[in-house]
């Protein structure tokens, strides 16, 4: 009983952040781009989605995008390696989900009002992902070439990479 409680939720903490994020990024894209209130108004919010002046919007809305697709290429990452995917296999896979995802989020804005799909923002959301894939990689790398000691079997058990006491018995 308790176990099947610990990996419902392992699956939830592995696996939570890359859904989540899978919905921000829904519902961010589902709100459609209204004019303002006020004609000429500088800065506004459209539902919950801030517009800026002119040159700042593209600045901030790309790089926004630019880092949730980090994030979810990262948490997508986290959450195949928990399942003991080889690290290419891992990589392989979230690439092509994230980026998957990105294109069906394109398309999807294509069907709300006062927004439209852009390649443009494709290339962006995949240079987040490649981003957090080259960061993920590097880890790995480095982590591969730590030597570890091994585990012991059991609290009591000897350290196998301690000689074992010869106190002087034959």
């Amino acid at each position: 009983m308790f176990y099947r409680a610990r990996a419902g939720w392992k699956w939830v903490w592995t696996w939570g952040p890359v859904i989540g994020l899978m919905v921000l990024i829904f519902a961010a894209s589902s709100l459609p781009k209204l004019p303002p209130d006020a004609p000429g108004a500088a800065f506004y919010f459209s539902g919950w989605m801030p517009v800026f002046p002119a040159p700042w919007e593209a600045i901030i809305k790309k790089s926004g995008h630019l880092i949730v697709y980090a994030l979810l290429a990262a948490s997508l990452w986290r959450a195949l390696r928990s399942h003991r995917l080889p690290v290419r296999r891992a990589a392989l896979l979230t690439a092509v989900i994230a980026l998957a995802y990105a294109v069906s989020d394109e398309w999807h804005q294509s069907f709300v009002a006062g927004r439209r799909a852009s390649a443009f923002d494709v290339a962006i959301d995949a240079a987040g992902i490649g981003l957090a894939l080259l960061i993920a990689l590097a880890r790995a790398r480095r982590r591969a070439h730590v030597v570890r000691p091994p585990r012991r079997a059991y609290a009591g058990a000897p350290d196998p990479l301690t000689p074992p006491q010869d106190f002087g018995v034959r």
